[in-house]
C-alpha cells in the first residue's frame, strides 16, 4: 500500500466504552503505523456518556438505541457537525463537544479531500502523457535526427577546411623534426576527423 500510495483504512473498536480521547488515538495511530490519518467518524462521548457516532464525510449523526444495552440506532442527515438539530437528539453539552472537536476532525477530512483532488488530477494528467507519448517519442526522434543532420551538415563542411589545417601543421613539423611543436595539435586534429568519418559511415548504415 505505502509503494503505491494505496489509501489504508484502520477501525477503532469499542468507541463506547471508556478510553483515549479521538486526538490521542489518532496521534497514536499516525505515529505507530507512520500514516497521515484523516477521521471520518466522530464519537459524541464515551462510556456511560456516549451518545453516538458523528458521519464526517456525509454530515449524519448515528445514534444509540439503549433499549437492549447499547446497540447501533438510526442515521439522522444534519446540515453540518453544527446543526441545532444535534442538540434536540443528544444533549446540549454533547453536542456543543461535538461541534468543537468533531468541526477540528472535519478540517482534516477536508484537507484529505484536497489532497486526493490533487492526486486525481496527477493520475489524470499521466494519463493524458501516456496515451499521447507515441507522438512525444516521433517528435523527439525527428528532432534528435534533425539535429544529426545539422551536425552532419556542419562537419562535411569543414571537413576539407580542418583537413589542409591538419596537412599544414605535419608539414611545419617536418622543418623541424626534432621538436615538432604540432604533434599534439595535429593529432588532436586527426582523432576528431577519425571520429567524424567513423559517425558518418554509422549514419550512412542506418
Amino acid at each position: 500500500c505505502r509503494l503505491r500510495n494505496v489509501p489504508i483504512v484502520t477501525f477503532i473498536n469499542k468507541v463506547d466504552r471508556e478510553g483515549l480521547s479521538p486526538f490521542a488515538l489518532l496521534d497514536e495511530v499516525a505515529e505507530t503505523l507512520q500514516l497521515d490519518v484523516s477521521p471520518q467518524n466522530w464519537p459524541t462521548g464515551m462510556g456511560g456518556l456516549f451518545h453516538g457516532l458523528y458521519d464526517l464525510r456525509r454530515n449524519r449523526l448515528l445514534t444509540v438505541d439503549r433499549s437492549e444495552g447499547t446497540a447501533p440506532g438510526e442515521w439522522i442527515d444534519c446540515a453540518g457537525i453544527d446543526d441545532p438539530k444535534i442538540a434536540e437528539i443528544i444533549p446540549a453539552d454533547a453536542a456543543e463537544h461535538l461541534a468543537e472537536e468533531g468541526g477540528q476532525g472535519q478540517k482534516l477530512v477536508g484537507q484529505i479531500k484536497e489532497e486526493m483532488k490533487s492526486i486525481h488530477d496527477l493520475c489524470e494528467q499521466a494519463q493524458s502523457i501516456r496515451i499521447a507519448f507515441p507522438q512525444i517519442d516521433y517528435l523527439a526522434k525527428v528532432h534528435r535526427n534533425f539535429e544529426a543532420t545539422r551536425a552532419m551538415q556542419a562537419g562535411l563542411d569543414s571537413f576539407d577546411k580542418d583537413c589542409q589545417l591538419v596537412q599544414r601543421l605535419l608539414e611545419q613539423d617536418e622543418q623541424d623534426m626534432e621538436q615538432q611543436p604540432n604533434l599534439l595539435e595535429a593529432h588532436m586534429r586527426l582523432t576528431r576527423l577519425r571520429d567524424f568519418r567513423d559517425e558518418a559511415l554509422d549514419q550512412i548504415r542506418k
